[in-house]
């Protein structure tokens, strides 16, 4: 009897509380210095290939060996063998003594103004060469430390789409105020009315519009009127000097004098 009733109990509780699937172990991969081509040192391919490694462990889709503890296990079999790491054949090798399955290894390199990263995902077991990524991109080496190692770690791993976005375009400038034009007015008589455009306006600095015709027009009691047309460029500040001509004074008519007929 108490065999049957735990029977039943395991038999309940595995309904009940099943048990969670085992997680799926990652796959173990190591990242070799990327080899440097065209004028790209060693020392900058192999921190180059430092930040790679860093962005590609970001990703978590696999267990990553240490760069220090690769470098170790390397240089101490490259003692032994005299082999160089590079390339397909060196990075299975490579895995083959770091007991991984898979190996990054790539090349840095730069044409004229145009750097280039090439990245490879190997299998060591099979020795196939299953994923590849290319990063073109034109500035600094710098901009490959920051930039361009991130966006090739993402695209070997994730896939060409998984690269960041392009950067938003940049905003439209602010539409800029319209351009005005100014006439500096100076006048004689001070007194004079002065019209812009049949505007009363005073003499001094005045505002108008740019290319456009503007006319002028002063008068005064006593002077003859004045008119003139002004063309102005956008931003540019005129000086009109407008001078009333005095009209001449007018003579009072002389009376004739007669004498009376003397009779």
């Amino acid at each position: 009897m108490n065999g049957w009733r735990f029977c039943a109990v395991v038999f309940w509780a595995a309904i009940l509380f099943p048990l969670a699937p085992a997680s799926a172990a990652k796959s173990t991969c190591a990242v070799l210095t990327f080899d440097a081509k065209g004028g790209v040192t060693k020392e900058e391919a192999s921190l180059l290939s430092d930040r790679f490694a860093i962005e590609f462990d970001r990703l978590g889709q696999f267990t990553l060996i240490s760069r220090a503890k690769m470098a170790e296990v390397l240089d101490l079999n490259q003692s032994a063998t005299s082999a160089y790491f590079s390339g397909a054949d060196g990075a299975i090798q490579a895995g083959k003594l770091l007991a991984v399955q898979y190996m990054v290894y790539g090349s840095v390199g730069r044409i004229g103004t145009l750097f280039t990263v090439n990245a490879y995902l190997v299998n060591v077991e099979s020795g196939a060469t299953e994923k590849t990524a290319i990063t073109d991109q034109r500035g600094a080496i710098e901009d490959l430390l920051t930039s361009a190692m991130g966006r090739t770690a993402r695209s070997l791993v994730l896939g060409p789409s998984a690269e960041e976005p392009p950067p938003p375009p940049l905003p439209a400038p602010a539409p800029q105020a319209p351009a005005k034009a100014w006439l500096l007015i100076d006048l004689y008589p001070r007194y004079a009315a002065v019209y812009l455009n049949g505007k009363p306006v005073g003499p001094g600095l005045v505002e108008a519009e740019p290319e456009m015709v503007h006319e002028i027009r002063a008068e005064a009691v006593g002077f003859a009127p004045y008119a003139q047309a002004y063309l102005l460029s956008a931003g540019q500040t005129g000086t009109v000097s407008v001078v009333l001509s005095r009209l001449p004074e007018k003579k009072p008519a002389k009376e004739t004098l007669r004498r009376p007929r003397v009779h």
